[in-house]
């Protein structure tokens, strides 16, 4: 089992995945600003981030784009997982520090296969 952050601005979306994640365990973050919070207090606790590929894209600073280059500069090194519906943002959030790409309906697949356990 995995403690997994999941920044996701949709609370249904977010449902879906603590429903679908449920032999692990799951942080929800429904801004940038407040999974940056978490993930500050709590590095140390969390071994997947998902992040959703279309939140804050209106101000720079709060970015999923920025969170996976923050993330990464503070020593994350576990798998963080872009998923959106759209290629384009999931291949900037690649460049970004994002270690796999998949659409929203796969991510439950990928942590089960990263982590060899149903889920």
């Amino acid at each position: 089992m995995a403690n997994i952050l999941i920044v996701e601005d949709n609370s249904e979306m977010q449902d879906l995945y603590q429903f679908f994640l449920g032999g692990h365990t799951v942080f929800r973050a429904l801004t940038v600003a407040k999974a940056r919070n978490f993930f500050n207090d709590h590095q140390d606790q969390i071994a997947v981030i998902v992040l959703d590929g279309h939140m804050g894209l209106d101000d720079p600073e709060r970015t999923t784009l920025e969170f996976a280059l923050h993330a990464r500069r503070m020593g994350f090194r576990g798998p963080m997982i872009a998923c959106s519906g759209d290629e384009g943002l999931r291949a900037n959030l690649l460049e970004r520090g994002c270690s796999h790409t998949v659409p929203k309906d796969k991510v439950g697949d990928l942590i089960e296969e990263l982590f060899c356990v149903a889920v």
